[in-house]
């Protein structure tokens, strides 16, 4: 059976709650930094790079795809995460 996951949005809350600090000028900007690794993690947890076993040679290929999609991703947000976290534009 599939266990559920927590929901997004109190996952999201919890992140930037965690992260408020009362008095810096930056905190929102790392409330919202926070939220967005929340949001990656969430969507895209981290998982290993599949290994090619037993499996079609084309369903192996399929399920790199998806990792490297997933990577891809994950790297987006994080990059925005630390932008965020800079101050960048």
């Amino acid at each position: 059976m599939k266990q559920e996951r927590e929901p997004l949005w109190r996952v999201m809350a919890g992140a930037w709650s965690a992260r408020v600090i009362v008095g810096r000028p930056d905190a929102e900007r790392l409330a919202i930094a926070a939220e967005i690794r929340a949001l990656r993690d969430w969507l895209v947890p981290e998982e290993a790079q599949p290994q090619q076993s037993a499996m079609p040679f084309s369903s192996w290929n399929l399920k790199i795809e998806v990792w490297d999609d997933h990577q891809r991703l994950r790297a987006l947000l994080t990059a925005e995460a630390e932008r965020a976290e800079g101050g960048g534009q």
